[in-house]
C-alpha cells in the first residue's frame, strides 16, 4: 500500500503541533505556541511563505528570535539562514544535516548584516522589521543588501529583486492579518 502524498497544509499543521509540543515541553520562549489554537496564527503566513517563495530557495530568517520560523523553512525544504541576537533553540531539533545555518549577530553593530551581496533568494522577516530604524538602521537597506540582485550600496538609486519585494509583500501582508 502506498502513503498519499501529504498536503503542504497537513505539513503545516504538523509542523505547529511540533513546535507546540515544544512550547508545552518548557520553552518559555515560546509562548506563541503555548496552545494550537495560538499557534495557527501562523498558517496564513506559512500559506503566504508557500505561494511566493519556491521550495529550495536560499532564505534569510531576519531577526530569527527564537527559531520558530527557521525551524518551519527547514522543516518545509527550503535552505535556511537565521541571524538574530538571540541563540536559535531549535536547532538540536532539526533533522540530521538539515540545510541550516545560524549566525549571531552582534548588539554592537545591530544594523550589519554580515552577508555578501545576493545571498538569499528570499527575506523573512517575522515580528523585526519594524524594529529596525529602533537601532539606526533601514528595513530597505537591510533587505536590498540580502536578496539577490540587488546593491549593497543602498541609497537613493537601489533596487530591490523580486524576492525582496516578494518578502517585503509578506511581512506587510502578515502584520495586517496580524501574523
Amino acid at each position: 500500500m502506498t502513503e498519499r502524498p501529504v498536503s503542504p497544509e497537513e505539513q503545516d499543521r504538523a509542523i505547529l503541533a511540533e513546535l507546540a509540543a515544544h512550547a508545552r515541553r518548557g520553552a518559555p520562549e515560546m509562548l506563541q505556541f503555548g496552545s494550537l489554537a495560538s499557534a495557527h496564527q501562523y498558517l496564513p503566513l506559512y500559506r503566504l511563505w508557500r505561494r511566493y517563495v519556491p521550495v529550495g530557495a536560499r532564505v534569510l530568517d531576519w531577526g530569527a528570535g527564537n527559531g520558530h520560523f527557521s525551524y518551519f523553512l527547514v522543516r518545509s525544504g527550503y535552505r535556511a539562514t537565521g541571524f538574530s541576537f538571540m541563540p536559535f533553540v531549535y536547532e538540536s531539533s532539526l533533522p540530521e544535516g538539515a540545510p541550516y545555518t545560524f549566525v549571531g549577530g552582534s548588539e554592537r553593530e545591530p544594523v550589519r548584516l554580515p552577508f555578501d551581496d545576493a545571498s538569499f533568494q528570499a527575506v523573512a522577516s517575522i515580528g523585526v522589521l519594524e524594529h529596525v530604524r529602533e537601532t539606526g538602521g533601514s528595513e530597505s537597506r537591510s533587505l536590498a543588501c540580502s536578496c539577490a540582485g540587488t546593491s549593497r550600496t543602498a541609497g537613493a538609486g537601489s533596487t530591490w529583486s523580486r524576492a525582496a519585494c516578494q518578502a517585503s509583500t509578506i511581512t506587510s501582508i502578515a502584520t495586517r492579518a496580524g501574523t
